[in-house]
């Protein structure tokens, strides 16, 4: 998998081509780890779009969710 570096942003993998998921991804990276509400809070993102695009960075293998019961925790692959 490709990554493109940028200072500012840290590495950005080149298979994600939403700008949403580009910032989803991006904040996942700088933090380390988040729900859906830390995402929300940070990003401004609404929960239904944040469910899609976390949904869809899973299935393309680039981060990875951790559910136990008290909800779903997402980290960068």
């Amino acid at each position: 998998m490709a990554v493109v570096e940028s200072e500012s942003q840290g590495a950005l993998r080149s298979e994600i081509e939403s700008p949403t998921a580009k910032l989803v991804y991006l904040s996942l990276a700088e933090q380390g780890r988040a729900s859906v509400a830390e995402l929300q809070d940070r990003l401004g993102e609404p929960r239904i779009t944040l469910y899609g695009v976390l949904d869809s960075l899973v299935e393309t293998g680039v981060v990875e969710v951790d559910r136990d019961g008290s909800g779903s925790i997402y980290t960068p692959a």
